[in-house]
């Protein structure tokens, strides 16, 4: 008998870490776009203002 890991087992236990951190660098940069977005919106509604109001 042989204590060597099975190759299979393990790239399925590689593949489902590589799915994680895919869905975590995912979340991550649609949390990055969406604080863009904000700063964006944030920085035209602040020169609209100014310019209506200024």
């Amino acid at each position: 008998m042989s204590t060597t890991p099975d190759p299979v087992v393990h790239m399925s236990e590689l593949e489902k870490f590589e799915q994680r951190f895919d869905l975590k660098l995912e979340r991550l940069e649609n949390k990055i776009l969406r604080l863009m977005l904000a700063q964006t919106l944030t920085l035209v509604g602040a020169m609209a203002a100014l310019k209506l109001f200024g």
